[in-house]
């Protein structure tokens, strides 16, 4: 029986492939690891706070992809497939912490199957045991269980007799029987095929870490006084360890007839400081010996168990985490006898009774920002150095130096679209926060890999307020401020040309050098984008059936001149008709709003959207689907989904999801959350080049080779 879910907003998407084309850099995760689990053919893989799905060898990294812009918090995996579902963390950034998605993916093809939204605690995932179908218990105060087609994500039945929160839900191999943990204490046992209760006992509540063992026969967990083992089909409690007081079994193994099994623990000292083991972390590293291994034990340990009901918990063995290796968050077994171990640094690391050493993986230098000019590509790295190379990725050489500067604490960096010769390629520096540090401009001469700038004129504003935008169009820059406030400075002299007052601003763009266009908010009367003439001073509002404009732009204020059709797109936020929030991407008439085209609509709230222009065809992020990241529409098409069909071509995926989409004349220019910038065929979406940066070399990815060379800091 289906039923209908309430508050829970459910969204099916379709199956986008996103196999690269090119070869790439592998690396650990950029934060803690959260899950890891086997492929059957001797890999393993890890998913993390980072969003990314890692896969290793014994030995070190091979590849990753970003599945979420969230954390991914745990992993089911599908029984006899190469499928997935994993609970992923809204992003914070993008205003949406706190909410929950599941998502469904095939990890060969690294195709996403659907995603699942859920509006507060994180859900309990599992498949059923020969993975019929997805189990999902949506957590907090929310009751109930939903079986989902694991392939599909339509709902094919709501449990609401299960008047409490599940934390923990199973099957038997036949799927006829199901088993659930209620956090008050309850291990029910439901008939699926009659929806009706079997039987119930009563355990201990606020069992974490649940899993079911040893063929059914057991349940471990830990409550407030620790590790304890029970009859999964009595509850009675068969043993105890409080010595073991937090942690989670992450593997069974081997099983004799006389009905005792061995299972594997990972016990976590909770109260260890995360924050100072990562500040430690490099530190550590350092200390490895020639072999890269370590034997001192910390606060971690995992234990190698076996419970018999007559003899109770035996420990067989006892591995102590290495200190260097942080705190460990996930483990399994590996194929040497060893453990796997995931830890809060990100890196995965191999413990044996013989040491312990930390699996390979290629360290990175992360691009936060990217500004596309008609020559070139700036970008900002995460340690505040400030690059230039060539927009056509065909002119860099391998073995040439890309010189990279100090920008400061710039955070934020746009571009003079305009300028089609190299010589007017101005850069706009500019912080997000608040404080004394004005913007500044910089001017680009000769190679820019070379990284020389002519020098840089200071715009200084007003107020001191947190900017919430700047662009740069000719010889005009323009900043918006978080209280509405707009300057407009004349980029030559610096001197200020207009300023002026738009309360609820969200953003602004320049039409021209004369026309800016504001989205904001449509409360008190108002309408959701307002233009101005900063020449005359003149305000025409453009009224459309929104309740928030979020975001503006405008060809030439995001692409490249030559190719600019001069259109005005915006992003728009509505109620939808069930309560929630829909976010809708339009092409904005200016003479005749009411007449402005959809482009596409999506359930949610995203603020945070990329759009861009080139050679006719227009991309957006898709918010925080985990999806393609990118969509390209040809021009006069008006599809009502995000669904495949002749008007909608999926962007060939590189590693990371899409964060910011420029005009690159050919190409479409992508950043993206792996820190690595891409170019895609502004035609086909197909993926032609990717530059990354580790922390000594630049690295190309074109045309089936690659390419490098050193990078020189000047400060």
């Amino acid at each position: 029986m289906v039923k209908k879910l309430g508050g829970i907003v459910l969204a099916v998407a379709a199956c986008l492939i996103f196999t690269p084309a090119l070869s790439a850099l592998s690396s650990g995760h950029r934060g803690a690891v959260t899950a890891l689990f086997h492929d059957g053919e001797g890999n393993i893989f890890s998913a993390g706070e980072d969003g990314f799905l890692g896969l290793w060898d014994n030995d070190a990294a091979q590849d990753r992809i970003q599945i979420s812009r969230g954390a991914i918090l745990s992993v089911a995996v599908r029984p006899g497939t190469t499928q997935i579902a994993v609970v992923e963390r809204g992003d914070s950034v993008r205003g949406d912490f706190g909410h929950y998605h599941v998502s469904a993916w095939d990890y060969r093809t690294k195709a996403r199957l659907f995603t699942l939204h859920f509006p507060d605690a994180a859900p309990f995932i599992n498949y059923s045991a020969a993975g019929g179908f997805l189990i999902v218990a949506p957590g907090g105060l929310n009751e109930g269980v939903m079986f989902i087609d694991p392939e599909t994500g339509e709902v094919l039945e709501l449990h609401e007799e299960i008047s409490d929160s599940v934390t923990f839900a199973a099957t038997n191999i036949s799927e006829r029987v199901m088993i659930c943990y209620t956090t008050s204490g309850f291990f029910l046992f439901w008939d699926i095929e009659n929806g009706e209760e079997i039987y119930y006992f009563e355990a201990p509540a606020n069992i974490r870490s649940v899993a079911l063992f040893g063929g059914n026969r057991f349940i471990g967990g830990f409550d407030d006084l620790g590790l304890l083992v029970l009859d999964a089909a009595s509850g009675e409690i068969l043993a105890r360890d409080t010595s073991i007081r937090h942690g989670s079994i992450f593997l069974s193994d081997s099983e004799a007839a006389a009905g005792f099994a061995r299972f594997y623990v990972l016990s976590t000292d909770e109260e260890v400081a995360d924050e100072q083991q990562l500040d430690e972390f490099d530190d550590r590293l350092a200390e490895l010996d020639e072999f890269g291994k370590l034997a001192d034990g910390g606060a971690d340990a995992v234990y190698h168990l076996e419970i018999n009901p007559e003899r109770g918990l035996t420990i067989l063995s006892q591995l102590s985490v290495p200190y260097e290796a942080g705190t460990a968050r996930a483990a399994i077994a590996g194929n040497d006898g060893s453990i796997v171990l995931g830890t809060a640094a990100g890196i995965l690391w191999h413990v044996h009774e013989s040491g312990a050493w930390a699996m390979s993986a290629e360290r990175s230098r992360h691009i936060l920002y990217t500004a596309v000019s008609a020559q070139a590509v700036a970008f900002l790295c995460e340690d505040g150095a400030l690059g230039f190379i060539s927009l056509d990725f065909s002119l860099l050489d391998d073995g040439e130096l890309v010189t990279l500067q100090d920008a400061g604490e710039y955070t934020r960096i746009a571009a003079d679209s305009a300028a089609e010769e190299a010589a007017d390629a101005a850069f706009l520096l500019w912080h997000l926060g608040a404080g004394a540090l004005p913007p500044v401009l910089k001017t680009l001469s000769g190679n820019p890999a070379d990284g020389e700038t002519e020098a840089d004129v200071p715009l200084h504003l007003p107020a001191r307020f947190p900017l919430r935008a700047a662009s740069v169009s000719g010889g005009s820059v323009l900043f918006l401020s978080t209280t509405g406030a707009l300057s407009v400075f004349d980029r030559k002299s610096g001197a200020v040309r207009f300023s002026h007052s738009v309360p609820a601003a969200m953003d602004a763009a320049f039409i021209d050098e004369d026309t800016v266009i504001f989205a904001r908010s449509a409360a008190a009367g108002s309408t959701p984008f307002l233009m101005i003439n900063i020449s005359t001073g003149e305000t025409v509002p453009l009224a459309f059936p929104a309740a928030i404009g979020t975001q503006v732009y405008h060809t030439s204020s995001g692409g490249t001149s030559h190719t600019s059709s001069g259109a005005v797109y915006g992003i728009v936020v509505n109620s939808h008709a069930g309560g929630d929030l829909q976010t809708s991407i339009i092409r904005l008439d200016t003479s005749a709003p009411w007449q402005s085209e959809t482009l596409a609509h999506y359930i949610g709230d995203d603020p945070y959207v990329s759009m861009a222009e080139s050679g006719g065809n227009f991309a957006f992020t898709l918010g925080d689907t985990g999806a393609s990241g990118a969509v390209v529409f040809h021009r006069g098409k008006t599809p009502d989904e995000l669904q495949p069909s002749e008007e909608i071509a999926a962007f060939e995926r590189g590693r990371g999801l899409p964060v910011h989409i420029a005009d690159g004349g050919r190409w479409f220019v992508v950043l993206d959350g792996d820190g690595a910038i891409n170019w895609h065929d502004n035609q086909t979406g197909s993926l032609q080049a990717i530059f990354r940066l580790t922390p000594e070399r630049w690295v190309l990815e074109r045309n089936g080779e690659v390419i490098g060379g050193e990078i020189f800091y000047e400060r």
